[in-house]
């Protein structure tokens, strides 16, 4: 097999062990995720210029109660928006909670809207989703490369983390050249550093 087709059958497995959480249990295990980092970034002495998000897709961990925190704690809140006929992504300062401030994307998810102000990455908390995360911090995502392109070119002082739900947790991820790792990888059970 190659790595494309190895990454094609763990993101179908990882798909399969989610399909069987109600709503209910992605709401109760992204609670204790977000409460898990919470406590993290409140114990640590590092100041965050902003913190890079995402809206949750299907059965993704839900970041809406961090938002709800770094709203409370004046951090601003960055979100992605994919660049038209490209396969990268911007990220612009926005109120998670303004329906305004979004345009839905032609595949159905939101977006801010590109008159927003664009975030940069200095000193910044990109929150890094994905389908599979492994304990040495690799990461396997949708398959477009999105947040490869976009920790490649972060600046140093930013800090990623993966966020996702314990059962995405696997051994080992089928990697390429391109791929890149986070610093921390943050789950309803552990903070894998």
């Amino acid at each position: 097999m190659n790595r494309t087709s190895d990454k094609q059958l763990l993101r179908l497995e990882i798909s399969r062990r989610l399909e069987g959480y109600s709503e209910e249990d992605i709401t109760r295990r992204s609670s204790q995720a977000v409460a898990r980092l919470i406590n993290y970034l409140e114990s640590t002495t590092l100041q965050f210029s902003s913190i890079f998000s995402f809206f949750s897709m299907r059965r993704e961990i839900r970041t809406i109660e961090l938002h709800s925190w770094a709203m409370k704690n004046k951090i601003p809140i960055a979100l992605p928006r994919i660049i038209k006929n490209s396969s990268d992504m911007t990220f612009h300062i926005i109120d998670p909670f303004d329906r305004e401030q979004l345009e839905r994307h032609p595949f159905g998810f939101y977006q801010p809207k590109e008159s927003l102000m664009s975030a940069q990455t200095e000193s910044a908390l990109i929150l890094v989703p994905g389908m599979a995360f492994n304990t040495r911090h690799e990461r396997m995502g949708r398959g477009g490369g999105f947040y490869d392109r976009l920790l490649s070119r972060s600046d140093r002082t930013a800090l990623s983390i993966g966020f996702c739900f314990e059962e995405q947790i696997v051994t080992e991820i089928p990697t390429e050249s391109h791929d890149r790792l986070v610093e921390l990888v943050v789950t309803q059970e552990h903070i894998y550093s």
